[in-house]
């Protein structure tokens, strides 16, 4: 299992919890045994940084391409022209 595996297989759980809390937290405000323990905020921060982990590590790979393909233009032991040959 790649690591990208997990993060695709983790994210619905994540909701569930999500929903959980919610569900949770708005049942005990109900009853008056506690407080509402889900603050919408920090719910939609918590989504957001993991899009933005998500994002940076697509554009983190598409980086590590982009040099590699600089550096091999400026530098191959071969043209180009003579690698299309084979």
């Amino acid at each position: 299992m790649r690591p990208g595996q997990i993060i695709v297989l983790a994210t619905p759980v994540f909701f569930l919890l999500m929903g959980i809390e919610f569900a949770v937290g708005r049942a005990r405000a109900r009853r008056g045994t506690g407080q509402d323990t889900y603050r919408l905020a920090d719910a939609i921060n918590s989504v957001g940084l993991g899009m933005l982990s998500q994002v940076s590590a697509v554009l983190t790979g598409l980086l590590r391409i982009g040099i590699y393909t600089a550096v091999y233009s400026a530098i191959s032991l071969f043209p180009q022209e003579a690698a299309r040959q084979f």
